[in-house]
């Protein structure tokens, strides 16, 4: 369904013909992250790419990141996976300011959420005292993002790419952005979550108590779909992301499906 019919759907479900559709497309955006999050596929990765120019520090962020999986680096000769260190381990390792580093091949990223704290000026990051150090910090509004720090800064431009969990992206009333994943394959389900964020308003507890329990039985079956994928797979594979061993076959999907216990 397109954000139209989505609309029309939710007024029937709701019986809300009261509200408007800019109310009504809030709490369908509101629904699709309620089953992003309470969603456990793990198929629904997305690749988010950044170029950096050379020799210049830049701070990655990204207000729709929910988990990092892999980060790559690509440049017009080659690509390569990065590894991973924590704030304080990359700011031992590499202890010169930026201005001072030799640019080179970025070898790590560490995940940085850091802002600025009371006193300092968000507006304005020359007027900070040390303003050579602020490269890992947050200004401006973006306090809330998640993010990462790359080093060293790249000696050529660089692209990363960072393979993780992303919010869907959010209904908008214009072509080719009234749709989302949710709204194409799910789209009772998107319409369920919007009501339960509509409830919530309305302190409707246990109405939204119904909803979730529809919402999970759902998402579950879902989820089940993803686990005979990857039992197939592993036939060929030899291996499998979900920990069913060689042979397990559908049964234990079926297993799965009936309540019984499997593991």
């Amino acid at each position: 369904m397109n954000l139209a019919e989505l609309i029309e759907e939710f007024k029937e479900a709701s019986g809300r013909i009261d509200l408007d559709d800019a109310t009504i497309t809030k709490h369908l955006n509101r629904g699709s992250r309620l089953l992003d999050r309470r969603s456990h596929r793990d198929k629904i990765e997305v690749r988010a790419h950044s170029a950096l120019q050379a020799g210049v520090y830049t701070f990655i962020t990204d207000p729709d990141l929910r988990s990092i999986k892999q980060v790559w680096a690509m440049t017009d000769s080659k690509r390569w996976q990065i590894g991973q260190m924590s704030l304080a381990d990359m700011r031992g390792y590499y202890d010169q300011s930026p201005p001072q580093v030799t640019p080179g091949s970025v070898q790590a990223y560490c995940e940085t959420s850091v802002s600025l704290g009371p006193g300092g000026d968000p507006d304005n990051p020359s007027s900070n005292y040390f303003v050579q150090w602020t490269g890992d910090i947050l200004f401006q509004n973006s306090a809330g993002y998640r993010g990462i720090t790359v080093w060293p800064i790249p000696a050529v431009t660089t692209v990363i790419e960072v393979i993780g969990n992303y919010y869907t992206p959010a209904l908008k009333a214009a072509v080719g952005y009234d749709t989302n994943w949710w709204s194409v394959k799910c789209e009772q389900l998107l319409i369920q979550a919007a009501l339960i964020t509509l409830d919530a308003n309305y302190r409707n507890t246990s109405g939204a108590k119904d909803l979730y329990a529809f919402i999970d039985a759902e998402l579950q079956e879902i989820y089940f779909d993803d686990i005979e994928e990857d039992t197939y797979q592993s036939s060929a594979m030899g291996g499998s992301q979900y920990g069913l061993h060689r042979g397990a076959g559908i049964e234990s999907v079926q297993q799965r499906r009936s309540g019984q216990d499997y593991w």
